[in-house]
C-alpha cells in the first residue's frame, strides 16, 4: 500500500511541474503575442 502512495505522489509531482511548465509556456507565449500585437497596432 505504501509504494502506490508514493508512487502516485512522485507522479502528482511530474504533472504539477509538468502543468507549471505548459502554463509558464503559455503566459510567455500569450504576452509575446501581445507584444507583436501592440506592436503592429503603432
Amino acid at each position: 500500500m505504501a509504494p502506490l502512495l508514493i508512487k502516485s505522489r512522485q507522479e502528482l509531482l511530474l504533472s504539477g511541474k509538468k502543468n507549471y511548465l505548459f502554463c509558464s509556456y503559455n503566459l510567455l507565449t500569450t504576452k509575446q503575442l501581445n507584444r507583436d500585437l501592440t506592436l503592429k497596432a503603432k
